[in-house]
């Protein structure tokens, strides 16, 4: 029986050499990779906002460095790119606070914006997506993701790292079209069948447990993963989280649909022993009571079944969730956002973007039996 091949190294900390080391060997299990010299390599890591490193919500510069040498080492030319959910964000200032910039001046690699150029509409697995161009003028993509919790799909990693390849407003449309979980899945696995990363390097040095993905807290993970398959990636990710075999919707989908390997008895891990590296302390998100009950029941009994936003104290009306809304059910009133509850999705676009953790989801009376 062939399997798939994922690779985990241990690296304790960000420290230089350590993340070189791990990096390496990641690589080098997955060889041959396929990139060669004179390739032109878009690396996409999770640049979903303007935060600082510290704050475990971006992929972490030194893992990216360090991808981008080694890509570099053999003789590609490498782009390094993402389209943040804040649409306000200067460029410039994600660059810097991420540690691109850096990244861009110790390696000569090229910075670019995937918001930048028109999407390209492309036709996979039934479902028409809009991508960067620049997923498609490149020899070759390498996702670079941190591993995090989030609400919606329970992980964000390999597989949902790639859902940022979808430029600004037509990541609006998208979080409009499919904000239930099974349905933003399949976007995930149609991404996923359109672009086919050659690799996927995940950031789980400090990864993030709990209220996902940008205000959860931090867990010490210290791992650094790799694979050809982003699916089977995830599965891994899944198991190491606690999650249970075909829990996670986009992985298990994309096993169903054929795009990626969920079946964990024919993925090969190699590196690390998994059963020591379970992250036995891993806080869960929150489950959207919505997901966790049929459709029809949800629709008829929604007044009841719902989340919904509420803006804590430290929100300063900055606005960025109204931008951020793809329904319009925000508006800003007398200095901080106001929300019309019958046209809330529920898709969290709020809580991810707010760049200064002031949004609270409450649920509704019977889905608090649900959470």
């Amino acid at each position: 029986m062939s399997c798939v091949r994922v690779a985990v190294a241990g690296c304790s900390s960000y420290e230089r050499k350590g993340v070189e080391n791990a990096v390496g060997m990641v690589m080098e299990e997955l060889e041959p990779i396929g990139i060669g010299s004179g390739d032109r390599v878009l690396v996409k890591p999770n640049l979903l906002s303007a935060r600082e490193r510290r704050e475990g919500v971006t992929t972490h510069p030194a893992v990216v460095a360090e991808v981008v040498k080694y890509l570099a080492g053999k003789g590609a030319k490498v782009l390094i790119g993402d389209s943040p959910c804040n649409r306000r964000v200067r460029v410039e200032e994600l660059w810097e606070r991420t540690g691109m910039a850096g990244v861009a001046r110790e390696t000569g690699a090229e910075l670019v914006s995937l918001d930048g150029r028109s999407a390209v509409k492309v036709g996979s697995l039934g479902e028409e997506v809009y991508l960067t161009p620049y997923a498609f003028d490149v020899d070759a993509v390498v996702s670079v993701p941190k591993l995090k919790t989030h609400g919606l799909t329970q992980l964000t990693c390999g597989v949902k790292n790639l859902f940022g390849l979808i430029p600004g407003y037509a990541k609006l449309e998208c979080h409009k079209k499919y904000h239930r979980g099974k349905d933003f899945s399949r976007l995930l696995a149609a991404v996923l069948a359109a672009v086919r990363p050659k690799v996927t390097v995940a950031d789980a040095i400090v990864a993030m447990d709990g209220a996902g993905p940008s205000h959860g807290g931090l867990v010490n993970a210290g791992l650094v993963l790799g694979g050809k398959d982003a699916a089977a990636l995830d599965a891994v990710c899944a198991h190491l989280m606690g999650f249970k075999e075909g829990e996670v919707g986009h992985v298990r989908l994309a096993g169903k649909l054929g795009v990626g390997e969920a079946d964990l008895s024919r993925i090969e891990v190699v590196g690390e022993e998994l059963s020591r590296l379970l992250l036995k302390s891993f806080k869960r998100p929150k489950a959207n009571a919505q997901e966790l009950v049929p459709e029809f029941v949800a629709k008829l009994f929604h007044r009841f079944i719902w989340v919904r936003p509420h803006f804590t104290e430290r929100c300063t009306g900055c606005g960025v969730c109204v931008e951020n809304c793809p329904a319009g059910a925000l508006k800003m009133g007398d200095g901080k956002p106001m929300l019309t509850p019958k046209e809330c999705i529920e898709c969290f676009c709020c809580d991810e973007s707010c760049p200064h953790d002031a949004v609270e989801l409450r649920h509704g009376p019977l889905a608090r039996f649900f959470v």
